[in-house]
């Protein structure tokens, strides 16, 4: 998806390609796996621990599987099916590398007991909850979306219950008071609904933005209610028959024929003027043209501060002056018009503080965007503070 500049992941290249010095950081590490020989999750792009042999890919993300090759030598990489089929397929990792996590069946890895739970992210995306010998339970939450009932999960629930669950490592990529974009339910349904209006018009080109995994509930949506197939390419089409089969009938939902549909996938960076401009006029059949751009960075479009024009979150700049998020704003110029949907697969900032309080852990470790001290003061302050 190529999200991880800006984010405070880090980069660097490879660790297997040579040259790369960088340590993983502590928010990487799963403290008191140690002796087990130190699990790191999503972070290949770092020189591991000299013991580390066990590498957790939460999802299929270039944030987080990024220096991660065929060349792998480091050890064993868990994921569950969808990811492992994605790292196989896009990749090419082979098999004996792999070792498959089911979602919600404990997996005991050198006796740490490992559950993988759905994030509410991408198709495959997991929270790895770690249960040492000695107690304690670590949570991992890779990327997600935070949901009530995530806390109901019988493992997590069990951990929170008897007072074990010692660490949450959590997303934080909008860890502040400005991010108050709606429910998913109600940027789909905004989403839906706009695009019904637009279908109207059988000369109308619909194009939804999508990373390389991920926003497919969105556009799965209006699929389902227009009762059309979404065009994509064949190498999008393999992704999806390797991840989604799950989630829909592939088959059914996607097609690679063009002219079969009005209804496109496109890379998020498409969804811009000039690009939609190309598609109408002339000799096409389309009279008009509009773009659906759902992301949670859409919302600062309504604050009024966000950059624009950017293709991916880490190209966003935090807005300058929050103000209350709308699901939708629509931009058009001429024929083209760009639909920016506040729908967002990572937690709204009261979700995130709502998380933090279901799960009482003793601490929490910042994930993203904590490049310095100041800034993980800053996040935990806002996640603790009363209001």
């Amino acid at each position: 998806a190529g999200r991880g500049r800006g984010r405070g992941r880090g980069g660097g290249r490879s660790m297997w390609g040579g040259g790369q010095t960088r340590q993983v950081p502590l928010c990487h590490r799963v403290a008191g796996t140690e002796l087990a020989g130190t699990f790191v999750v999503d972070a290949f792009n770092c020189a591991p621990p000299a013991e580390c042999r066990h590498f957790f890919l939460t999802h299929f993300h270039a944030d987080h599987y990024g220096g991660l090759t065929k060349k792998f030598e480091g050890g064993l990489i868990y994921a569950t099916p969808p990811t492992a089929a994605l790292v196989r397929l896009r990749l090419g990792v082979q098999c004996e590398k792999l070792v498959e996590l089911p979602f919600d069946t404990p997996v005991v890895v050198c006796g740490v007991r490992v559950t993988a739970m759905d994030a509410n992210h991408c198709p495959g995306a997991a929270m790895l909850l770690f249960e040492l010998a000695d107690g304690r339970a670590h949570l991992h939450t890779g990327d997600m979306r935070w949901q009530p009932a995530m806390a109901n999960h019988p493992a997590l629930a069990a951990a929170v219950r008897e007072r074990r669950l010692h660490t949450v490592y959590l997303d934080t990529t909008y860890c502040s008071p400005q991010y108050a974009f709606p429910p998913q339910p109600a940027a789909i349904g905004a989403l839906v609904q706009k695009a019904r209006e637009y279908a109207e018009s059988r000369n109308t080109l619909l194009l939804f933005g999508a990373y390389s995994i991920g926003k497919e509930r969105a556009f799965l949506a209006v699929s389902e209610t227009l009762g059309e197939r979404l065009h994509v390419p064949r190498a999008r089409l393999r992704v999806y028959e390797a991840a989604l089969s799950g989630m829909c009938d592939v088959a059914k939902k996607f097609t690679t024929d063009e002219k079969a549909t009005r209804l496109r996938v496109v890379p998020m960076g498409h969804i811009n003027f000039a690009k939609l401009r190309a598609l109408v006029g002339g000799s096409s059949r389309w009279q008009s043209v509009v773009g659906f751009r759902p992301t949670g960075w859409a919302h600062t479009k309504v604050g009024g501060g966000g950059a624009k024009g950017a293709s991916s979150p880490a190209e966003e700049r935090t807005p300058a002056k929050p103000r209350p998020a709308a699901p939708l704003h629509v931009r058009r110029q001429g024929r083209v018009t760009i639909v920016d949907v506040a729908y967002s697969e990572h937690s709204s900032f009261s979700e995130l503080r709502a998380c933090v309080r279901a799960l009482e852990p003793v601490r929490c470790v910042p994930t993203v965007n904590g490049n310095s001290a100041a800034k993980v003061a800053e996040m935990l302050q806002h996640l603790s503070a009363e209001h």
